[in-house]
């Protein structure tokens, strides 16, 4: 877990069952800036995320969700939203 912190990565447990990413370090201005989401998995055992902060537009957000639901590739997701992020800080 030190590793990824040094990278500006943390997961926090929210509850029982969701997990709180949060990404830090993406924005050389601001790099304690947070930029994070909150996922879990559905009774019907799709993700699921919400508070997403700050919010990425609906269809991009859906599009990923989409796309780590059809493929289960939970590493993807994460770098995936890192992108989104970043792009929305205006520094990809």
């Amino acid at each position: 877990m030190a590793f990824y912190r040094r990278l500006g990565l943390d997961f926090e447990r929210i509850q029982d069952d969701k997990l709180r990413v949060v990404f830090s370090l993406l924005d050389p201005a601001r790099p304690d800036a947070k930029f994070a989401f909150t996922l879990w998995v559905t009774p019907a055992e799709t993700y699921a995320v919400d508070e997403v902060a700050p919010a990425l537009p609906a269809p991009q957000l859906g599009a990923l969700l989409q796309e780590l639901n059809a493929g289960n590739n939970f590493s993807a997701f994460v770098q995936k939203m890192r992108r989104a992020f970043k792009q929305l800080a205006g520094v990809a």
